[in-house]
């Protein structure tokens, strides 16, 4: 399965994976939690450092911290991180989560 390309025309562009497949998406959760572009680029810069850390919850925790810094709206950042994870595991080609949905859905 690949990743549908869903980023034309958005006003973000991200490099993360999570933004290359929810593409809108990832887009719109930020909005919804009144992230504007900055606060999209350190969503997306995070996911970026995290897949540098695969199973360090330690070190990403610490990211958190470095890349929000000062940013008035880190709750916010760390709720679009949360939501976008979750809308990530069921749409990411080959997630395990997507492909239990898929069947669960046509029971």
């Amino acid at each position: 399965m690949e990743a549908k390309d869903r980023s034309h025309g958005l006003p973000f562009e991200g490099k993360s994976l999570e933004f290359q497949v929810l593409g809108g998406r990832f887009v719109e959760i930020c909005q919804n939690n009144e992230l504007d572009e900055e606060g999209m680029k350190i969503v997306d810069d995070i996911y970026r450092e995290w897949l540098k850390l695969l199973g360090n919850f330690d070190r990403k925790i610490k990211v958190v911290f470095k890349k929000t810094g000062e940013y008035p709206k880190r709750e916010a950042v760390l709720s679009s991180l949360s939501q976008i994870s979750s809308e990530y595991l069921e749409e990411a080609p080959g997630s395990p989560v997507g492909k239990f949905a898929a069947r669960a859905s046509d029971n």
